[in-house]
């Protein structure tokens, strides 16, 4: 799969204990499992229906994947 096609993969980052969580790359949230994860990037970064003008044109201005026709 192409990285045009999954802007959000996931960065997997180790903590002290050896632990393995997964950090969205957009605003840096992180999370322990994929379904935690998967479920955070569809409810705020997916679904842009409801959001108001002034953040799709700023989603726009930065040249963001999801706001372009």
């Amino acid at each position: 799969m192409s990285e045009e096609r999954r802007p959000f993969k996931a960065e997997k980052v180790e903590t002290r204990d050896g632990e393995i969580l997964l950090r969205c790359p957009r605003c840096d949230a992180l999370f322990r499992d994929q379904k935690s994860y998967s479920r955070h990037v569809n409810k705020s970064h997916l679904y842009k229906k409801n959001r108001p003008k002034r953040i799709l044109k700023k989603m726009k201005r930065r040249g963001d994947v999801l706001v372009q026709d």
